[in-house]
C-alpha cells in the first residue's frame, strides 16, 4: 500500500463522509430540497478535514511517544499509521500534509459558508480545532476526558446537521437526534481501537477512555454504548424523528451482539478482539447505509430502496459469516 494512503488512512473516510451524505438526503427526504454540488463539497471539505486530523493525530503520537510505546497496535485498526516510526514519511511532512488539508477544507466551508450561511463556518471550526487538540501534547481533549466525546459529535451529529444545513439553510432538532445513533457508533469505533494501545497510550500518559477504566471495565462500556446504539434507533423512529424505515438499521444487532460478545470475553488479548473491531467498523459502515436508504422508501423509489437495502442486508451476512469464523481461542 502506498505510504501516504497509509497516513491519511484513505479507508476510514467512511466514518465521517456517510453521515455527511446521511444530512444531505435526509434534507431530500423531509424536505425535498438537494443540491448536488453542494452536497458534494459538503462531502470532500468534510473528508479533507477527516484526512487532516488522521494527519495530524500520527504526528502528535509521535511527538508524545505513544505510536514508538505500542507493542499490541493492530493496524489498521489501532497504533497509528507506522509511517514515521519506520522512516518512511518524516513527521515535518506528515504535518505539512495535515495543515494543507485543514486549509483545503476551511477553504470549502468558507464557500459554503457564503453560500449557505455562517452557521457552517462555526460547526466547521469546532471540527478543526478539536481535531488538533484531540490528541495535542499539551492541552488533549483525550486526556481531558472528552476526546471520545468530541469525535462522537464531530463525526456524528455535526457531520450530518451541518450537511443537512447546507441544503435547507436551518437546523433542525429532529436530524440531531436522527444523528445520535451514528454518533454512538462512531465513539465506539474510536473506543474499540483503543484496547490494542492500551500499554503504549499509558507509558506515554496518553488517558484514553480504556486506559482510565481499564481494558476489562471498558469492554463493558462497549457494551453499554452497543446497547444505546440500538435504542436510540428505535426512540428516532417511536418518537418519529426519523420514519419507520430506520428501523431496518436494527438489522445490524448481531453484527452488534457479535461483537460486544467478543469484548467482554476477549478483552485482554487485542489480537482475539479483532473481530470486535471489524464488527463495530462494520456496523457503523451499514447502520449509516440502512439510514440512508431509509430516506429513499417513498412511492417514486421504493422499489430501488428495497432491492439497495437487500444488497446490503446480504453483505452485512457476508461479513458476519466472515468475522464469526475468526479464532476466538489462542489456537
Amino acid at each position: 500500500m502506498n505510504p501516504w494512503i497509509s497516513a491519511m488512512r484513505l479507508f476510514a473516510l467512511g466514518a465521517s463522509v456517510l453521515p455527511a451524505l446521511y444530512g444531505s438526503v435526509l434534507a431530500y427526504s423531509m424536505y425535498g430540497q438537494f443540491n448536488f454540488l453542494y452536497c458534494l463539497l459538503t462531502i470532500v471539505g468534510i473528508g479533507c478535514i477527516h484526512t487532516g486530523a488522521n494527519l495530524i493525530n500520527d504526528y502528535f503520537d509521535h511527538l508524545t511517544g505513544a505510536d514508538e510505546k505500542n507493542t499490541e497496535a493492530l493496524f489498521p485498526f489501532s497504533g497509528g499509521s507506522g509511517v514515521i516510526q519506520n522512516k518512511i514519511i518524516t513527521p515535518l511532512s506528515i504535518l505539512r500534509a495535515a495543515l494543507l488539508f485543514f486549509a483545503a477544507g476551511s477553504a470549502i466551508g468558507i464557500y459554503l459558508a457564503i453560500q449557505c450561511g455562517f452557521p457552517i463556518l462555526i460547526l466547521g471550526i469546532i471540527g478543526i480545532v478539536s481535531s488538533l487538540l484531540y490528541v495535542a501534547p499539551k492541552i488533549s481533549l483525550i486526556n481531558l476526558g472528552i476526546g471520545e466525546i468530541f469525535i462522537g459529535l464531530d463525526f456524528g451529529i455535526l457531520a450530518v446537521l451541518g450537511a443537512f444545513y447546507v441544503q435547507t439553510g436551518f437546523f433542525s432538532f429532529a436530524v440531531a437526534m436522527a444523528a445520535v445513533p451514528l454518533a454512538l457508533i462512531i465513539a465506539l469505533i474510536l473506543i474499540i481501537n483503543e484496547f490494542p494501545d492500551w500499554k503504549g497510550d499509558a507509558a506515554s500518559g496518553k488517558k484514553t477512555l480504556v486506559v482510565r477504566l481499564g481494558r476489562k471495565k471498558a469492554s463493558r462500556a462497549v457494551v453499554v454504548l452497543l446497547v444505546l446504539t440500538v435504542i436510540s434507533i428505535i426512540v428516532n423512529a417511536v418518537a418519529r424523528f426519523t420514519t419507520p424505515f430506520t428501523l431496518l438499521a436494527l438489522l445490524c444487532i448481531p453484527l452488534l451482539w457479535h461483537s460486544g460478545h467478543t469484548a467482554l470475553k476477549r478483552y485482554d488479548t487485542p489480537i482475539l478482539m479483532i473481530g470486535a473491531n471489524k464488527g463495530i467498523i462494520a456496523s457503523h459502515l451499514l447502520i449509516n447505509l440502512y439510514l440512508i436508504l431509509s430516506c429513499f422508501f417513498s412511492k417514486p423509489t421504493f422499489i430501488g430502496a428495497l432491492c439497495a437495502t437487500a444488497l446490503v442486508g446480504f453483505g452485512e451476512i457476508v461479513i458476519l459469516v466472515k468475522i464469526s469464523g475468526i479464532p476466538h481461542q489462542g489456537t
